[in-house]
């Protein structure tokens, strides 16, 4: 039974206890069953009252167990306080806020205490989905395209989506989540191969390194002249420490932001000794081998393969042992093969090719044996060979005499960030949950395979370590979070000495490690090399613009009552019409784990009032008032679409269950097709930092610097920002080069410029009162002026 706050044995024994002992005490009246009846008070029928007694108590306990279960599952399935008004809610809200502080008590729970009561992800009514869709597409579509959509969609609610629609229904009934396995098996377990998709604008290159892998770096304090041997033992030991978390469960379930709801913990299972198994068809498999099994990770640097054992006799290595034992594996220059060098490539490239070269070559003796070790590891640790930097960091998160790049170039931090995305193409494996990657400088970072997780749980592990890592709990009253380990806190010690080695005087023996051998014949090597030609040549096709923009941040947008979310999506938007003279279809990734299995959800971020905003501010001559009064309007528009997407009333995951049900069942629906073939041409997301309650303005320099992924359609942008602090916004852009209608590096100058504008123009907005409009007074400013942003 789950720990959540409800009736234990504790009380049931309590309970029985009192009742007894009214019983013997002769009160017998006041008991709550009949066993006052007995006349006759034998040593029998004392045992009779005694049992009946027991089984009453143990009636009424179960049944409080239930009531609150009840409470508590109702108390999550109630979505409705997203749409209130915090400061008038309604009265089911403030019941429902009265209950969450008496039965919810998340941080003395434990990590997957929750999840039987998770409420199901909530299955929408067709004909609001499709009326949704509709208006979501109407401001790309010209009138007789928009017609044809309207005719395609009341065919379809009128025919096959009836029985699409009865057959989710019914898988709604027999699954905790109708969408999540669709969307896991044919989104993500497909990329790589023929895909299900029937969109041809499709991204350029097969397999996992640009459709599925992304990014996610290390703090922006993270000096760059460090050790890599110590750098990488510090962080693989608190990465372990975490495994051992996550599978004993130390730490409470993570809750929405500034709320005691928890959100889903199951994909935390699925961070550590994951792989994803290539299959020759028809889609892959995602494969969770045992933690306790398996306490050790594989080490790749320069070509060559190591198992590091990171437990000895059932105790986890110090950061220590991990340090010398990488110290050894850096100082091997043994003889190493390109193709022992080159064997992750297949992991990057076509799925289908993959798997067919590991079941013929690789399903044997020892490389069958070394296979086995690399799939059930806890992660793969690569200790790369390059000089990577950030470059010049803002002043906000570093001070000038700390940072050794004074130049304004940011060709280093792009560079950074293409590494940790992709790597050379063959040295990352892309099958694993996760690769942790140490420079030669001691930057890090993380290539992540998105299949068992999405980004917000691995993110939150991460700032803890981050945490700990940067000695943020070193000589400071810094309150230790629920969700980092007092064990692992040192109040005194840093974690490296003055030389940047680890901060331990106790010379303990390195941790075990084996070398991997490889045995490959010369067709197996020629195999490999050509592959790895292949998968290397397929990064050259991405262009990469990672930048930190530093004029202001959410605090100013906030000031303009503007959520920093809309406010951002509206510059891209804008952006997007400044560099393509039209509108796009616009995904940005929601967050819908407030249910069971939930993942994310489609905000469709281009909206009717979105455009009217644009279209405004791309006049000659810019009415400033009425801009800011459309801008304020479309960041309204865009908010509802997140809550609504948050609560499952979405559109596309119905869409895309719908589709998956019509392709299962054999049937054709031209609406699904021409739904889903519109590509989205901007694919965008945001992470939310600081998750745990570390205080950033104490120390920004432990803030993530960003992440990133590739485009999702060859004509598209990938875009990944983050709200860094206050004052800094990290952008990170993408395009493919074969597309000759995109350019990252243009269309990031392009959002910083949006940025500017939209501020310059609602500032100078401000300066008229509503009243003064109202009688026919305008602000107007020229659209070369707009773009004149000034820091006063």
């Amino acid at each position: 039974m789950s720990n959540i706050n409800q009736p234990t044995f504790f009380h049931l024994t309590i309970l029985y206890i009192v009742l007894s002992s009214l019983y013997f005490m002769g009160f017998k009246s006041l008991l709550p069953l009949s066993i006052n009846l007995t006349h006759k008070q034998s040593e029998h029928s004392i045992i009779i009252d005694l049992i009946t007694l027991f089984v009453g108590c143990l009636s009424f306990w179960y049944s409080i167990i239930l009531i609150f279960r009840f409470i508590i599952r109702r108390i999550l399935s109630y979505t409705d306080w997203i749409f209130d008004n915090p400061k008038s809610p309604s009265f089911k809200t403030k019941l429902w806020r009265l209950s969450s502080k008496m039965f919810l008590n998340p941080t003395d729970q434990k990590l997957y205490d929750f999840q039987t009561y998770l409420p199901k992800f909530p299955l929408q009514k067709l004909d609001k989905t499709v009326s949704k869709y509709l208006l979501s597409v109407k401001p790309l579509l010209s009138k007789e395209e928009f017609d044809r959509h309207e005719e395609l969609s009341l065919k379809f609610l009128q025919r096959e989506g009836l029985e699409l629609q009865k057959a989710l229904v019914s898988r709604h009934k027999s699954t905790d989540n109708y969408v999540s396995q669709y969307w896991e098996d044919f989104a993500y377990l497909t990329a790589g191969r023929q895909t299900i998709d029937p969109t041809d604008d499709t991204s350029p290159n097969p397999g996992l390194m640009l459709n599925v892998s992304v990014s996610l770096h290390c703090p922006f304090g993270t000096p760059q002249d460090f050790r890599q041997a110590s750098r990488a033992a510090s962080i693989s030991h608190l990465q372990m420490c975490y495994r051992h978390f996550v599978q004993t469960e130390k730490f409470p379930p993570f809750t929405l932001a500034g709320t005691s709801v928890p959100l889903c913990s199951e994909q935390y299972r699925r961070l550590y000794n994951t792989t994803r198994r290539a299959c020759r068809e028809p889609i892959d498999q995602i494969m969770c081998y045992p933690s306790a099994m398996n306490g050790y990770i594989v080490v790749y640097s320069k070509g060559r393969y190591y198992k590091v054992d990171c437990y000895t006799n059932g105790k986890l290595v110090s950061p220590k042992q991990l340090e010398k034992t990488f110290l050894t594996i850096l100082a091997d220059n043994s003889p190493v093969s390109e193709a022992e060098r080159m064997l992750p490539s297949f992991t990057a490239g076509d799925r289908a090719v993959w798997g067919n070269f590991r079941d013929k070559y690789l399903s044997s003796g020892q490389n069958q044996e070394n296979m086995r070790y690399v799939d059930e590891c806890a992660f793969v640790l690569v200790l790369d060979t390059e000089e990577r930097y950030f470059g010049k960091i803002p002043e906000f998160f570093l001070e000038p005499e700390k940072n050794p790049f004074p130049e304004t170039d940011t060709d280093h931090l792009s560079n950074f960030a293409a590494s940790l995305l992709h790597g050379s193409g063959y040295d990352r494996w892309m099958d694993k949950a996760f690769n942790l990657v140490v420079f030669k400088t001691g930057l890090f970072g993380y290539t992540v395979e998105h299949t068992p997780s999405d980004a917000p749980p691995f993110v939150q592990i991460v700032e803890c370590i981050n945490a700990i890592d940067r000695d943020y709990f070193v000589g400071t009253n810094h309150p230790i979070p629920k969700w980092v380990d007092k064990k692992l806190v040192n109040r005194i010690q840093t974690r490296y000495n003055a030389q940047g080695y680890i901060n331990d005087d106790s010379n303990p023996k390195p941790a075990v490690c084996t070398k991997l051998e490889w045995n490959f014949s010369e067709e197996i090597e020629d195999k490999i090399i050509t592959n790895g030609a292949l998968t290397s040549g397929y990064i050259k096709s991405l262009q990469l613009k990672f930048t930190l923009f530093d004029k202001f941040g959410n605090s100013r947008m906030k000031e303009l009552k503007m959520s920093p979310d809309a406010y951002l999506q509206l510059a891209i938007q804008l952006a997007y019409f400044k560099d393509q003279k039209e509108f796009a279809l616009t995904y940005e990734s929601g967050l819908t784990r407030l249910y069971k299995l939930g993942r994310t959800e489609t905000i469709r971020s281009l909206t009717e009032a979105s455009c009217e905003f644009v279209k405004a501010m791309v006049e000659d001559e810019i009415d400033t008032y009425k801009a800011y009064k459309l801008l304020q309007n479309a960041g309204k528009v865009h908010v509802n679409t997140v809550k609504h997407a948050m609560v499952g009333m979405g559109i596309d995951r119905h869409l895309f269950a719908l589709y998956i049900t019509s392709k299962l069942k054999g049937e054709r629906s031209e609406f699904l097709r021409s739904a889903l073939g519109i590509p989205f041409k901007l694919s965008t997301s945001q992470v939310q930092f600081n998750q745990i309650g570390i205080n950033f303005k104490a120390r920004p320099d432990i803030m993530i610097t960003g992440g990133g992924f590739a485009p999702v359609t060859k004509h598209g942008y990938g875009i990944t920002y983050f709200f860094s602090g206050d004052q800094v916004i990290s952008l990170h852009v993408t395009a493919f080069n074969e597309s000759q209608r995109t350019n990252a590096i243009q269309f990031t100058n392009l959002i910083t410029e949006s940025l500017l504008q939209i501020e310059t123009v609602c500032s100078d907005a401000l300066r008229l009162s509503a009243a003064e409009y109202s009688k026919g007074r305008k602000r107007l400013i020229s659209y070369k002026d707009s773009l004149s942003f000034s820091e006063s």
